[in-house]
């Protein structure tokens, strides 16, 4: 199959496949000076440096992420300063890329202090939050 380049215009030889996935240049070079991909990499950039982070509605493990990437674990609990297995705890609960508002907490200080060791039932589960 023959497809025209969108950056030079030159024909070049493509697959059916290949067209299917959006294939538009003939080579990795007219994709770098294009226009559409130009718009895809700024975009990008206004956006927190990656195309997955949508800065007005981050989802909860692209917002996890970012802040473990940013807020090194350290090696004690900073609840009960003992040495556990630390899980990533936000105060607010608003999820927001504030790294005062994200804490590193054991366990059992992570579940008290959401106020789910409270709500424990004697059979293991949670009763509902009201």
């Amino acid at each position: 199959m023959i497809q025209c380049c969108a950056e030079c215009g030159k024909p070049f030889k493509t697959y059916p496949c290949w067209v299917k996935r959006g294939t538009k240049f003939c080579s990795r070079e007219c994709a770098y000076r294009s226009d559409i991909r130009g718009d895809k990499i700024s975009q990008s950039k206004r956006m927190g440096g990656n195309l997955g982070w949508m800065e007005r509605n981050p989802k909860y493990h692209g917002i996890h992420s970012w802040i473990k990437r940013h807020y090194p674990k350290p090696l004690f609990c900073s609840h009960c300063n003992q040495i556990k297995v630390l899980d990533l705890h936000n105060y607010s609960g608003k999820y927001t890329k504030d790294l005062d508002d994200w804490g590193w907490l054991c366990r059992s200080c992570h579940m008290k202090v959401d106020g789910r060791d409270t709500r424990r039932l004697t059979n293991g589960t949670y009763a509902s939050k009201s």
